[in-house]
């Protein structure tokens, strides 16, 4: 059975960096693209959120006894084979995995379009992920 107490704090951090990115969302691409320093703290901002996406699945697929995820993107797949999470959002999760290996790995080499695209239009992946793993965790009780 998920600790619920466990799974209540990563989603508070989470929508802890889920507030801090909002704020910025309406920012204009002419200044997103000028500011380096305040590009750095969006990827690394979304980083961070992702891995608490990766933190609380994990969580998940070891209380409830299932096979160890071996990568960070096999986290994703097992709650979607378990019902967890649907496919589609599981389709929007797996390019957020990729998209932090680039930040981590590939710092150097990171698309600011595609950052500021997720900044704009996919922080609700994350409100998704929430929304259906606590729908998923109450339909356990």
């Amino acid at each position: 059975m998920v600790n619920q107490e466990i799974i209540t704090r990563l989603f508070s951090l989470l929508n802890q960096y889920l507030s801090e990115l909002k704020a910025e969302q309406q920012i204009t691409w002419d200044d997103f693209s000028k500011g380096v320093k305040f590009k750095r703290y969006i990827e690394r901002t979304l980083q961070m959120a992702i891995e608490v996406c990766f933190d609380a699945g994990n969580h998940i697929i070891s209380d409830e006894g299932w096979p160890e995820a071996k990568t960070n993107r096999e986290i994703f797949v097992r709650l979607s084979e378990k019902r967890v999470i649907s496919a589609s959002l599981l389709e929007d999760l797996l390019q957020m995995s990729s998209f932090r290996n680039r930040v981590v790995h590939d710092y150097a080499d990171i698309n600011p379009e595609v950052v500021f695209g997720i900044l704009r239009n996919h922080l609700k992946d994350f409100e998704s992920y929430i929304s259906e793993i606590l729908k998923w965790i109450e339909s356990q009780n």
